[in-house]
């Protein structure tokens, strides 16, 4: 077992500026939600949480699209939260 370093664009907010979600680690358990961790064995309340975007988009326009289509995600789930891209580290 050894740790992996990866990075991640998101578009999301912090764990905790999502406390009040009643629903928000079923979310994440259930792969709903995506999350970051900031460095190893980091506690959730440190974590980014929201969208993950594809690592690799081809333009402008696919990229907007795929912006687009997170925040409206983000917002379905998270019942209007307002979020912004976060390029977060994932260490796990």
């Amino acid at each position: 077992m050894g740790i992996s370093t990866d990075a991640k664009l998101m578009f999301g907010v912090q764990y905790d500026e999502l406390s009040e979600l009643e629903n928000l680690d079923e979310l994440l358990d259930d792969g709903d939600l995506d999350s970051a961790s900031p460095y190893y064995d980091s506690a959730r309340d440190e974590w980014v949480v929201g969208i993950e975007l594809p690592s690799e988009m081809a333009g402008e326009a696919e990229m907007l699209t795929a912006v687009r289509e997170a925040k409206l995600k983000f917002e379905g789930l998270t019942n209007g939260a307002t979020g912004r891209l976060i390029v977060s580290p994932d260490i796990t």
